[in-house]
């Protein structure tokens, strides 16, 4: 999903003040009190901005039905109130939404609508950064070359760059070519933990932990997937903690041999 932040959006004094605690509470892994502090904010809030962080804080978190909710709410008020840029937003952050639950043909349809809306701020306006990645993501499994070119596009902005580098790393795992994934993934890691980007983090150790398993480096898989699995844990993302719990199960065999022969890692 797409981190955004306040400072993207014009809102209100008082909205802007309770969207800053909700952060400060969200990076200091109390949610509770950061999803308060959200709530508060849409409450105050009659733009559609609000709704679009809070939908973004809630699919993070895999409440993927209340951030539907919220970017749905979003969507209309920004459809409402001609507001192109909110639209943009609220739609790719519904593609990536249900990119994720493995719906692509949706994913798609909400991409286009974010390059509608795009569009429509005028016949000059760049398409962002975010809409490129989007695409790249839609394009992946039919057209990898293309996405790849996408991708390389993605290098101004600093968060958008940091996903356009994991995704480089999983086309580059995609055609074998392991030596290149390492080192995007490498980046990813590297820069999203220098922006506190712990989401992209984790999955950056994810496809690090996959790589390092077939390269037979069997310990060194099972450290990325344990600190994978801690930033899920913190984070509140149930689902993604099983999942890498799964993964270390996986490895369980190839550490056992490996404690009788450690020269092989």
């Amino acid at each position: 999903m797409s981190q955004l932040t306040y400072g993207q959006l014009a809102v209100k004094p008082v909205v802007a003040a309770l969207l800053e605690r909700a952060l400060w509470f969200a990076n200091a892994s109390e949610l509770e009190h950061a999803a308060a502090f959200y709530r508060a904010a849409v409450a105050a809030d009659l733009t559609p901005a609000s709704r679009l962080i809070y939908g973004v804080f809630l699919a993070d978190r895999e409440r993927e039905v209340a951030a539907r909710i919220q970017l749905l709410e979003a969507w209309e008020m920004a459809k409402r109130a001609g507001d192109s840029l909110s639209r943009a937003l609220a739609c790719h952050n519904l593609a990536a939404l249900h990119r994720r639950q493995g719906q692509p043909l949706v994913a798609k349809s909400y991409q286009q609508l974010a390059i509608a809306a795009c569009l429509d701020l005028g016949p000059t306006a760049m398409l962002p950064e975010y809409i490129l990645s989007g695409v790249a993501l839609d394009l992946v499994e039919c057209e990898p070359v293309v996405a790849e070119d996408l991708l390389n596009a993605v290098t101004l902005d600093e968060e958008e760059s940091v996903s356009g580098w994991l995704n480089r790393g999983v086309l580059a795992y995609r055609r074998g070519a392991a030596r290149a994934a390492l080192r995007w993934f490498h980046r990813a890691f590297e820069k999203a933990q220098s922006l506190a980007d712990y989401n992209t983090c984790a999955a950056a150790l994810t496809n690090l932990a996959h790589l390092k398993r077939e390269q037979g480096h069997w310990a060194t898989a099972d450290e990325c997937l344990a600190l994978a699995q801690k930033i899920h844990e913190q984070a509140e993302r149930p689902r993604e903690v099983l999942r890498q719990s799964h993964y270390r199960r996986e490895l369980r065999p190839g550490l056992v041999l490996l404690a009788t022969i450690p020269e092989w890692n």
